[in-house]
């Protein structure tokens, strides 16, 4: 098997590819109770099916439960060792409940079995980042993009070294020779707007920044970095302006229908906010931070609980560890009297903000 580009595939021993009823698509769009549903009625046909326990291992991730989402993921492991894609999530899903110890075991592991996986290499730096072993990280990024001059991990590893270091000409020089090799990159763009930020470069910030919304309108962070951006610059007012001319201009840019919204909600306009929120889910119905946002407004003028929640849901589970998007869905929860549902999430992410 060439893992040259660090495709970790399947190893023998995995079963159980596709899910019946679309239980990964249903959890992509939002439909957490729907996809659930489908892996309890793949698992009540068989048991050791190694994709219904991996979308498990997701389902709980995407509610913030962190405990289950590992457990599902060992199960995958046990029922297929040698599958090195369940093996991946396992040693996601670990490090996200904080076994970093357990981590770095389950990942030199891989990395014996494939030294030549840009993904598994790229994992391997993150974990070593983690445990503050720059050295050891940063040997595994530059692995990791000497295997694939694409890999969007290696590239934000070094860069994050680079600027750790203080040496942000390196930093920058960096993402730089990454656009110019790959101009149509959203991850590049978006990371060179990061970085921009951090040297306080507020014009290239800006332009980075709409470059990623282009080509990336489902950047849930970009979002949140224009508006703040467009907050601290005091001119709100104008931005609005700017970016409803670029809607008017191209009527199908989910990014710049969203940035109106946004704008407007920031000037407390809700029902403009509202109304251009719902323009953008006409759009595209996964648009993560217009239903977030639409949601929360909802219920913050006693709207429709029902719709809310389920705008909040889809919002999380296209960006389950987005911060604001969690405490939507506590909010929406608490309001509803949900309460066991929603202090897991406050006690995730206690802190409220739009997109």
């Amino acid at each position: 098997m060439n893992m040259a580009k660090g495709a970790v595939g399947r190893r023998s021993g995995a079963r159980g590819g596709r899910i019946p009823g679309g239980g990964p698509e249903l959890l992509r769009q939002g439909q957490i109770e729907d996809a659930q549903d489908a892996v309890k009625q793949v698992l009540k046909l068989d048991a050791r099916s190694v994709a219904a326990q991996l979308l498990q291992s997701r389902l709980y991730t995407a509610k913030g439960e962190k405990k289950p989402a590992v457990d599902f993921a060992q199960q995958a492991v046990v029922l297929a060792p040698r599958d090195s894609e369940a093996r991946l999530s396992l040693i996601r899903a670990v490090l996200a409940n904080g076994d970093t110890p357990r981590a770095e075991k389950e990942i030199r592991a891989l990395l014996l079995e494939f030294p030549n996986s840009s993904v598994v290499n790229a994992q391997a730096g993150a974990l070593f980042l983690a445990r503050h072993d720059l050295g050891a990280a940063r040997t595994a990024f530059a692995r990791a993009l000497e295997l694939d001059a694409a890999s969007a991990d290696g590239l934000a590893g070094l860069v994050t070294l680079d600027l750790g270091a203080k040496d942000s000409a390196a930093a920058l020089r960096r993402v730089e020779a990454r656009l110019a090799a790959a101009p149509a990159d959203g991850r590049a763009w978006f990371l060179a707007a990061r970085t921009y930020a951090v040297v306080g470069d507020a014009a290239h910030t800006e332009r980075a920044l709409l470059k990623t919304l282009e080509l990336d309108p489902a950047n849930v962070r970009a979002f949140a970095m224009v508006g703040d951006l467009y907050g601290i610059k005091g001119d709100l007012a104008r931005a609005v302006t700017q970016f409803q001319a670029w809607a008017a201009r191209e009527p199908r840019s989910v990014a710049a229908h969203t940035m109106v919204a946004l704008l407007l909600e920031r000037l407390n306009r809700l029902d403009e906010a509202k109304s251009a929120y719902e323009r953008v889910l006409d759009l595209n119905p996964r648009a993560a931070v217009a239903a977030n946002n639409l949601a929360w407004i909802t219920t913050e003028q006693g709207g429709n609980l029902d719709q809310a929640t389920d705008l909040a849901q889809m919002a999380k589970s296209q960006a389950p560890d987005q911060p604001s998007f969690n405490d939507t869905l506590g909010w929406n929860y608490y309001k509803k009297n949900l309460a066991q549902e929603s202090v897991p999430l406050f006690r995730q992410f206690p802190r409220k903000g739009s997109g």
